[in-house]
């Protein structure tokens, strides 16, 4: 396990306050305040860094949780964990969706019709099929 690894693992146990980490799935058992709290940090690892590693890691652990409860979470936090009006962060943020599912990556891609930023719309247009 690498730091990052370390560190993600740490906080989303932390805020459990049991090792969930290694059975992430089990997430969706978790009162609702715990788990959106697990999933806002997941989305900010998962979107944010400039590094690889946080990245993949929070992917990864969020690929594992059940599609469609993990994408409803998703839609109601999305706004609320990233700057989605940042082009870096839309842009992990569509490579997140496209991973997960059609329809995720459908409903991140229509945020960009809102946006004037020519650099989130560029990245909406490299994702749409």
């Amino acid at each position: 396990m690498n730091i990052y690894e370390e560190i993600i693992s740490q906080k989303i146990n932390e805020k459990a306050q049991k090792n969930i980490s290694n059975d992430i799935q089990s997430i969706i058992n978790e009162p609702n305040d715990i788990s959106l709290d697990i999933i806002k940090i997941l989305l900010s690892y998962a979107c944010t860094p400039t590094h690889i590693a946080p990245i993949t890691y929070a992917r990864n652990l969020i690929s594992q949780i059940q599609t469609e409860w993990i994408c409803e979470k998703i839609k109601n936090l999305i706004f609320k964990s990233i700057n989605i009006y940042d082009d870096w962060d839309y842009r992990r943020f569509l490579e997140l969706s496209e991973m997960i599912s059609d329809d995720l990556l459908d409903w991140a891609i229509s945020i960009s019709n809102h946006s004037q930023n020519p650099d989130i719309i560029e990245a909406a247009e490299d994702f749409k099929k």
